[in-house]
């Protein structure tokens, strides 16, 4: 990780504060997240990590790919939730007809997907979806601004 990563993760997860509404601290310039919501930020670098694969650090297009798909996963999740969000996730990551066998994904689908279903099964429902509103529209404006 190089100082131009370190910068986009804090611009990242500065934005992401911003967006959820949580005000800086007496002593600093920018909100931070703290508690659930660090937690889930946490478990999302995992899942970007794990979706390189061997290239890390994931880059800003893997991490807004990740939201892109969680983003569709959820709109799917709330239309059927008995089907569960892991299962529209892998489908979003690995679409069945580029599998080789339909109930078979990619080690690193599979690596980067359950760290995302577990931010979702933590935060539950409505804080997920208001925290996956704050990275979407964090990782896109990173993603605008990277060089």
């Amino acid at each position: 990780m190089d100082m131009s990563d370190v910068f986009v993760r804090a611009e990242i997860t500065g934005e992401m504060a911003r967006e959820l509404g949580i005000e800086p601290q007496r002593n600093r310039a920018t909100p931070r997240l703290e508690g659930r919501w660090l937690a889930a930020w946490s478990l999302f670098d995992t899942a970007c990590s794990n979706y390189a694969g061997d290239r890390i650090p994931a880059s800003v297009e893997q991490a807004a790919e990740l939201v892109r798909a969680m983003v569709k996963a959820h709109e799917g999740y709330q239309k059927y939730p008995s089907v569960g969000y892991l299962a529209y996730l892998y489908d979003e990551l690995a679409p069945v007809e580029g599998r080789d066998q339909e109930h078979q994904v990619p080690c690193q689908v599979e690596w980067a997907a359950r760290p995302l279903e577990a931010v979702r099964a933590g935060l539950r429902d409505d804080d997920f979806a208001r925290w996956l509103r704050a990275l979407e529209g964090a990782v896109q404006g990173a993603v605008l601004t990277a060089p």
